[in-house]
């Protein structure tokens, strides 16, 4: 959103029904900078929270992953990290970069925002009770307990312009 951005991470063990359990592990939220800064932006701040809180968790963890995978509900930024680094502008290239070293492309997943566990932290009108214990913001989204082919979720873009101006060439 305009007034903030935000990562969660969960843990999710699956059950032998296909069925599984998840488990808010962290979140991070930070607030939009006085200076004025577009959405796409925000929401590729939020995507580098993302990565960086990962990192954090996997380096604290004493047990190995099996995967992991990243959700954003903006498929800018989805265009953003499927393109080039280095045609962006400073800002919005030196995120992107950190992005794919910190990830893999193929851990990315676009989710439509209604389903996005993470907009709650950048909405300023969540009350503290709606992200109390047993909450969706706790356990994860009803969809995250079910089998992955299930999800909600996509790797397809559909057709977008990423909104971010490239550097200019000189000739």
């Amino acid at each position: 959103s305009k007034v903030a951005s935000c990562a969660l991470a969960y843990l999710r063990w699956e059950r032998e029904d296909g069925h599984a359990v998840c488990v808010l592990v962290s979140g991070k939220t930070r607030v939009a900078p006085k200076a004025k800064i577009t959405i796409p932006r925000m929401e590729l701040v939020g995507s580098v929270m993302a990565v960086r809180l990962a990192q954090k968790i996997k380096e604290s963890l004493r047990m190995e992953l099996e995967g992991v995978r990243y959700f954003t509900d903006a498929q800018v930024v989805l265009g953003m990290i499927r393109s080039d680094s280095g045609k962006f502008q400073e800002f919005v290239g030196t995120r992107v970069s950190e992005i794919k070293v910190k990830s893999k492309l193929e851990d990315w997943f676009w989710i439509p925002g209604e389903d996005n566990p993470a907009d709650a932290g950048t909405r300023p009108g969540v009350r503290p009770s709606e992200l109390g214990e047993g909450s969706a913001h706790q356990v994860g989204r009803e969809w995250m307990n079910s089998p992955i082919s299930e999800w909600p979720c996509s790797q397809e873009l559909s057709l977008i312009h990423i909104s971010e101006p490239t550097r200019l060439r000189r000739i």
